[in-house]
C-alpha cells in the first residue's frame, strides 16, 4: 500500500507499482510505464506467449518482482538463469539471490545451496544468508507449519552448525515477536537470548534500536532487561549513529537513573535530530526530566 495502476485509454493495465515511493523512484516508475521495453503489461503478455528473448526475461523478472507478481518473476528468472553458460559470475549470482524466496524445490534456491561457499566468497556471507533465511521462513509459512521447531530443523539442514544456531535464535525472537504474541514473556526471553548472545555479530542497527526501545516502553521491564537494552542501543549506535538510537540510549539511561549518561545521550540525540530535520520535542522534554533528576 499504496498500489499505483497505469491504464491506457482502453482500460488495459500497462504498468503498476507497489508501496510508498520516494520522488526519484516514483519518477522512474512513471518512465517505465511509458517505455514499451519496461512496461509490465506488455512484457507479461509477451512472456505468456513465449515471445521474450533472453535479455527481456531478465527485465521482466525484475519488473514482475517489483510489482509483486512473484510467480511470474520466478518463472522468468529461471528461464534467464538456464540460458546462462557461466552461472558462477557475480552478475548471475547476485541476480539469483533475488529469486530464492520459494525455498527448496526452486532450481535457483537449489543452485545457491549447492554453491553457497563459492557465492559467499564472492558476495559475502550476509548477502547470501539473508535471502536464504527469508526463503526458509516464507516457505514454512506458506506450508502452514512455521513453528520454531520446524524452521530450526530447516535452518540446520541449510547452514553450518554455528550459523544455524544463531539463525534459529533469531527466528525464535521473530516468531514470538510477530507470529505468536500470546506470551510476552517468551518474546522477552527469546529477544534477550538472541541479542545478548550474538550482539557483536549483528549488523542491523534498526532492529537493535527497535528491540531496545520496546524495553523502554515496557514500564514493567526488569532492571536487568533495561541494562541489556542499553547495550543493544549502544551497539546500534556503533553500527550507525542516528537520532533514533541515540534518543533510545538517553531514554534507557534515564530509566536506569544514570543522569550523566542520560544527559550526554539526550543532548547528542537533539543535536543529530536537528541536523536530520527530525521533530526533537520529545527528546527535549526528556532532557528536561533528566536535568531535574536528583
Amino acid at each position: 500500500y499504496p498500489t499505483f495502476l497505469f491504464i491506457d485509454s482502453e482500460g488495459k493495465l500497462v504498468h503498476k507499482g507497489l508501496g510508498y515511493q520516494q520522488a526519484e523512484s516514483f519518477i522512474d516508475l512513471g518512465q517505465a510505464a511509458t517505455d514499451p521495453d519496461r512496461q509490465y503489461g506488455k512484457l507479461s503478455e509477451l512472456f505468456a506467449t513465449g515471445q521474450l528473448d533472453t535479455d527481456q526475461h531478465f527485465t521482466f523478472a525484475n519488473t514482475a518482482l517489483q510489482v509483486g507478481d512473484e510467480k511470474a518473476a520466478a518463472q522468468a528468472a529461471a528461464v534467464w538463469f538456464n540460458a546462462q553458460q557461466n552461472k558462477l559470475t557475480p552478475e548471475v549470482m547476485q541476480f539469483v539471490l533475488d529469486y530464492v524466496y520459494t525455498g527448496s524445490g526452486n532450481p535457483l534456491y537449489d543452485f545457491v545451496i549447492e554453491n553457497r561457499d563459492a557465492i559467499v566468497d564472492e558476495l559475502g556471507r550476509e548477502t547470501v544468508d539473508k535471502p536464504l533465511r527469508n526463503s526458509i521462513i516464507n516457505s514454512a509459512r506458506a506450508s502452514g507449519d512455521y513453528s520454531v521447531g520446524t524452521v530450526t530443523t530447516l535452518l540446520g539442514q541449510t547452514f553450518p552448525a554455528e550459523m544455524a544456531q544463531m539463525y534459529s535464535a533469531e527466528y525464535k525472537m521473530i516468531f514470538y515477536t510477530y507470529f505468536d504474541r500470546s506470551n510476552p514473556d517468551l518474546k522477552d526471553k527469546a529477544t534477550a537470548d538472541y541479542l545478548n548472545t550474538y550482539l557483536e555479530q549483528i549488523e542491523d542497527w534498526s532492529m537493535l534500536n527497535s528491540a531496545a526501545w520496546s524495553v523502554y516502553e515496557n514500564e514493567g521491564a526488569a532492571q536487568e532487561m533495561v541494562q541489556s537494552a542499553v547495550q543493544w542501543a549502544l551497539r546500534s549506535v556503533e553500527i550507525s549513529e542516528q537520532f533514533f538510537n541515540t534518543d533510545t540510549a538517553a531514554a534507557l539511561y534515564y530509566r536506569l537513573g544514570d543522569k550523566k549518561e542520560a544527559m550526554r545521550w539526550a543532548e547528542k540525540a537533539i543535536e543529530l535530530g536537528k541536523k536530520e530535520g527530525q521533530d526533537v520535542s520529545d527528546s527535549e522534554n526528556l532532557l528536561g526530566k533528566i536535568r531535574s533528576m536528583d
